[in-house]
């Protein structure tokens, strides 16, 4: 996606899915001119390098998954541009230092999955502050430290996966306020 890409003439488009393994590289600074779209699937590709932050002017995202490259780096501010978005996947990817707290900006995340990368140091306890979030997914990442009990205040929370970091301390009482969860794993 290099380039001058062909998409750009297509003023109403409002979802792509580009999922083949097709494309390679960097993301093209031009995406940002697709300001009509709501879903944006570019998963299972190789794009690489840091993150095109292009992507953030998109503000009428609802679904961003950018799960299956090699983005690496921190991943970059300006996320919290996207009010709207309720999905984003940035699944296997090679992220690095700590998680993005300006996530909790986004008022109707629902599903929030940055596991299998490079992510470190603490969950930030005010991961704890998602309002609607349904799906929490941050195993195998490098995280630390002991679990925030903040998290126990997500009352909408359904799926929590945080396994395969290396926590320590003994899980916090407040998970038990959980009462919509379903599935958990710690391991």
């Amino acid at each position: 996606m290099t380039g001058k890409s062909t998409l750009l003439i297509l003023p109403l488009l409002s979802q792509t899915s580009i999922t083949t393994k097709t494309q390679f590289g960097t993301i093209s600074p031009q995406i940002r001119y697709l300001t009509t779209l709501i879903h944006l699937n570019i998963s299972g590709n190789d794009f690489n390098g840091t993150f095109q932050t292009g992507i953030f002017q998109l503000i009428g995202l609802r679904t961003l998954d950018i799960s299956h490259n090699s983005f690496s780096s921190t991943f970059p501010p300006g996320i919290a541009k996207l009010r709207f978005l309720r999905i984003f996947n940035a699944y296997n990817n090679n992220f690095t230092g700590p998680l993005p707290e300006e996530l909790i900006k986004l008022p109707f995340l629902e599903q929030l999955n940055l596991g299998g990368s490079y992510f470190s140091g603490r969950i930030p306890p005010s991961y704890g502050t998602f309002k609607r979030l349904k799906f929490l997914q941050l195993s195998g990442n490098a995280l630390e430290g002991s679990l925030p009990p903040q998290l126990g205040l997500l009352s909408e929370l359904q799926h929590l996966e945080i396994g395969y970091n290396t926590f320590s301390g003994t899980i916090p009482v407040e998970l038990t306020l959980l009462s919509n969860l379903t599935y958990l794993d710690i391991s």
